[in-house]
């Protein structure tokens, strides 16, 4: 995540630097023209003014954004909201759902390796899954279990979450009385297919933050443009 970091760092910065030193220069230029500015050129110096007029302001209400949007991502209701939208987003979707399977079989696996009973450890584990949905399905199995349902059953009710090999891994390790290693291979598994999924969103992550710089630097270099293009027609 670094070089996309870098890369938002210094979009930032650009048009931070337009904003505050280039367009403040132009707007003089534009205002003895008298022409009519294209909406876009007048929201551009618009936004200028303000940065340039209230930049302590600014960066307060910045810094507090960031910190308001931190502080209630570290609530639990926040995070059911960001897991609930990372895992409707197509390009995070997958990756929220095999780093819920991976944490699953991982946690559940060892602390059955470590003696625990199935319905502690299922306890145990829909507390460090994280995401909402899982963590529902886990307090059901574990309500299900405790009447005598097998695991793999209630993760068959759910195939939206629980993949097909998930589930018949875990019917081969209930049959076979191995189910806590069966979790810990199920668990290696996934664990290779998040970070090949996390790999393949960074990767498209670099050229994403490349579109979207160029549209917005695009759009203030077009919005200085326009009205200068304007201005030499008219003196033709």
């Amino acid at each position: 995540m670094v070089y996309p970091m870098v890369l938002l760092f210094g979009s930032v910065a650009v048009v931070v630097l337009l904003l505050t030193v280039v367009v403040p220069r132009l707007t003089k230029f534009f205002a003895q023209t008298g022409y009519e500015l294209p909406v876009i050129t007048r929201f551009l110096i618009a936004l200028s003014k303000f940065l340039t007029a209230y930049p302590i302001l600014t960066v307060a209400g910045a810094g507090l954004f960031a910190w308001l949007v931190w502080a209630a991502f570290k609530t639990r209701r926040g995070k059911n909201i960001l897991f609930t939208i990372a895992s409707r987003l197509p390009l995070s979707s997958k990756l929220i759902h095999r780093l819920s399977v991976t944490r699953f079989a991982r946690t559940l696996g060892t602390l059955m390796t470590a003696g625990l009973d199935i319905l502690t450890a299922l306890q145990i584990t829909a507390e460090a899954v994280g995401e909402s949905r899982y963590q529902r399905v886990l307090l059901q199995a574990h309500t299900e279990i405790s009447r005598g349902v097998s695991l793999n059953n209630v993760l068959r009710s759910r195939p939206d979450l629980f993949p097909h090999l998930v589930v018949s891994m875990v019917s081969v390790g209930e049959k076979t009385g191995n189910l806590d290693n069966v979790l810990k291979t199920l668990a290696d598994f996934y664990e290779e297919e998040v970070d090949d999924t996390l790999k393949s969103l960074v990767s498209l992550l670099e050229p994403l933050m490349l579109v979207i710089m160029g549209v917005v630097v695009g759009g203030i270099a077009l919005a200085i443009i326009l009205p200068i293009y304007q201005s030499v027609g008219n003196i033709r």
